[in-house]
C-alpha cells in the first residue's frame, strides 16, 4: 500500500483540481484568441490555436481526472481499514 498520508492524498486531489481549473481557463483563453483571429480574418492561425488549446486541455483533464480518481480510491481503501 502507498505510504502517503490522508492529508497528502487530499492535498494532491486539491492540487489536481486546481490544475483542472487552470486548464479550463487556458482552454477558454485559447478559444477566445482563436475567435479574435477568426474575426480578424486569419483563419489559417485560428484553427491551429483552437486545436492546440483543445488538445492540451483535453489531455490535461484526462490525466488529472485519473489522478483524482486514484487518490480517491486510496482514500476509500484507507477508510475501509
Amino acid at each position: 500500500m502507498d505510504p502517503r498520508s490522508v492529508e497528502q492524498l487530499r492535498a494532491y486531489q486539491a492540487r489536481s483540481r486546481q490544475v483542472q481549473r487552470w486548464l479550463l481557463r487556458g482552454l477558454l483563453s485559447g478559444l477566445a484568441v482563436a475567435g479574435i483571429l477568426a474575426l480578424a480574418g486569419v483563419m489559417g492561425a485560428a484553427l491551429p490555436v483552437a486545436a492546440v488549446a483543445g488538445i492540451v486541455a483535453g489531455c490535461g483533464f484526462w490525466i488529472t481526472h485519473g489522478h483524482i480518481e486514484e487518490f480517491e480510491q486510496q482514500l476509500r481503501a484507507r477508510a475501509r481499514r
